[in-house]
């Protein structure tokens, strides 16, 4: 959403602003509410996806100490796009946006407070998530940063802060959908969970914020549906009573304060199969 808003500094897309209002009010229309996700996956187009966030401020950042898929072997396929997080290009790109080199946090609080100006108004609204499945930072530096609860009081509380501090100042109500790093979901504690010692934006805010979270369970994805109508009992056990608990308990929720919500799961094609999983 950022790099078509934003597909120059400082240079706005309206037309791309007014399609999305035409989206808005059609799903208000029929009674949908609606998440603005400011949606990544692997950061950047470099890196094989799409843009996350605007290439041009990518395209700022100095370059990594390793070029891009290293430590890879090769680029990652299609299938596995999401090995390049682990590389060393990808973890850099995050800690330069964390790190508000060349001002990115500054720009991203500049198009979050744009986007909450221009829908906040609107009823069916429901929130505003701000980065989804944000990754840890560059590990290879601070190698700690694998671990979620330092990466996320390090790199995210603070980043998700001045992102909430900047909506604040234009929409007091509408919900902030704020996630921890990935795998944390299905841990906890100091080092383990989340790292988050407040919501965003602080103790205040606690009644307008969501920790959003994922469930994809990783023991169904070593068989990809379709081609598992029938899940074993094992996957079934491991999934139904223990992945599925870790990630839908609510012990950082009680913590922090605020809701949860589950903003994104399956995924499912329709297929009988995809049912099959729907129903684990």
């Amino acid at each position: 959403m950022w790099a078509g808003v934003e597909p120059q500094r400082q240079q706005y897309n309206v037309t791309y602003l007014n399609i999305m209002k035409q989206i808005v009010e059609l799903l208000e229309s029929n009674n949908i509410y609606v998440v603005l996700d400011m949606h990544q996956d692997v950061l950047s187009s470099r890196f094989g996806t799409y843009d996350g966030i605007p290439l041009w401020l990518y395209d700022r950042f100095p370059p990594p100490n390793h070029a891009y898929p290293f430590p890879l072997s090769s680029t990652p396929s299609d299938n596995n796009w999401a090995l390049g997080y682990v590389t060393e290009a990808c973890s850099h790109g995050f800690q330069c946006l964390y790190d508000n080199v060349d001002g990115a946090v500054d720009s991203m609080s500049d198009f979050w407070r744009l986007i909450a100006t221009t829908f906040g108004h609107y009823p069916n609204v429901l929130g505003y998530e701000l980065i989804n499945e944000p990754w840890i930072g560059n590990y290879f530096v601070k190698p700690t940063l694998l671990f979620p609860g330092i990466s996320g009081s390090k790199n995210l509380l603070p980043f998700y802060d001045k992102l909430a501090k900047a909506i604040r100042t234009v929409d007091i109500k509408t919900l902030i959908f704020y996630e921890p790093i990935t795998y944390s979901e299905r841990l906890s504690g100091q080092i383990f969970g989340s790292g988050f010692s407040h919501v965003p934006g602080g103790i205040d805010y606690q009644n307008r914020s969501v920790l959003s979270y994922h469930y994809y369970c990783t023991t169904l994805a070593i068989n990809l549906v379709p081609g598992n109508e029938n899940i074993p009992i094992f996957d079934r056990v491991l999934c139904n009573n223990i992945e599925g608990p870790a990630v839908f308990r609510s012990n950082e929720i009680r913590r922090l304060g605020g809701s949860g919500f589950l903003t994104e799961f399956g995924g499912c094609d329709g297929s009988s199969a995809c049912d099959n999983q729907l129903e684990v």
